[in-house]
């Protein structure tokens, strides 16, 4: 309709937006079907089965870290002393500073953090990743605790994971498995925080370990690198055309209590 023409059925507008505003009002006292902040989270939603490789904290204990981590969160200041903000938030999920480190690069545990208040709203994580961003800061889960650490210390205290890539890698003889094997983990190592492998002088490894029935990658890498390769894996296995079934400890986070 040109809006600028002189001869403008305004009655008939009129009943036309009476009408938009009537199926409006009707449809706002339904429910609408608005997947929440946590619904598409990819560390919710594997498909690649992974195994963290850690004597002091289960694949089970991961996975509700991770499930408190992608809790809906509305920071309660724009800007706020990081050990005050930590302590907010110890029932939602508890939070360790890792004080020596942040102290090696001219960091004390009150140094003030800024969140954004007028984001939709958002899960933890994000506001997390968001605020440390700018303090060179970063957060590693190891041995069932969340910590607050340096970029350089997350570097020299890798975190060890198993992923079983079988499924990526089809159905071939032993040879043209091996190969295949080889592709991705140079993809890997080519796509994901490139500078942080050892082949480019980096710290993070990756090893590839086949036995007879699956092929296993095995990475020491930070906490941040990890969730990159998962999802990477989970996202070459659906453009492959194959979903297998959730691993087991996703099935669990959705009866995962907070803390």
């Amino acid at each position: 309709m040109n809006f600028c023409c002189p001869y403008i059925a305004w009655p008939s507008l009129l009943c036309g937006l009476i009408v938009i505003l009537a199926s409006g009002t009707e449809t706002s006292g339904q429910e609408l079907d608005v997947p929440s902040p946590t619904s598409k989270i990819p560390i919710l939603d594997t498909v690649i089965d992974s195994w963290p490789v850690d004597a002091t904290m289960t694949r089970d204990q991961e996975c509700a870290i991770w499930a408190k981590l992608c809790q809906p969160y509305t920071p309660i200041a724009i800007r706020i002393p990081l050990d005050r903000w930590v302590d907010s938030i110890a029932t939602i999920c508890p939070i360790e500073i890792d004080e020596h480190s942040l102290e090696s690069i001219g960091l004390t545990s009150d140094v003030p953090v800024t969140f954004r208040l007028d984001t939709p709203p958002q899960p933890l994580l994000v506001h997390v990743l968001s605020a440390l961003e700018s303090l060179e800061c970063v957060i590693e889960i190891r041995h069932g605790v969340v910590r607050i650490t340096t970029e350089d210390s997350a570097e020299r205290k890798l975190s060890v994971r198993i992923y079983d890539v079988s499924t990526l890698t089809g159905d071939r003889d032993g040879r043209e498995r091996v190969i295949a094997m080889k592709f991705l983990m140079d993809t890997i190592q080519n796509i994901i925080d490139p500078d942080g492998w050892e082949h480019l002088g980096g710290s993070s490894v990756l090893k590839i370990f086949p036995m007879k029935t699956k092929q296993l990658l095995c990475a020491a890498t930070t906490t941040q690198t990890h969730w990159k390769l998962q999802s990477f894996l989970d996202q070459l296995q659906r453009a492959g055309g194959g979903t297998p079934e959730p691993t087991i400890p996703n099935r669990r986070v959705s009866s995962v209590p907070n803390a």
